[in-house]
């Protein structure tokens, strides 16, 4: 798994187990819905380290949670 593939997931699985929908977070931390949309529909490949951080303020996570997952591991 690429780590733009792997930040996809880490984002959508934490939209999902926080119980949160696109609106929401973004409203949460002023970000534009538009970048996640983007990022859904593959139009996006890669955010900004900032746009994680604020990501990670709205989830109530730190960065290092947010990158915790095994998968940040593979080596491609």
């Amino acid at each position: 798994m690429t780590i733009e593939m792997a930040i996809r997931k880490r984002i959508f699985d934490l939209l999902e187990e926080k119980k949160l929908n696109i609106s929401d977070l973004c409203s949460r931390i002023n970000v534009s819905p538009s970048t996640l949309y983007d990022l859904e529909k593959n139009r996006t490949k890669v955010l900004k380290v900032s746009t994680v951080k604020q990501l990670c303020f709205g989830f109530g996570i730190t960065m290092a949670e947010f990158f915790s997952p095994d998968y940040f591991n593979d080596e491609e």
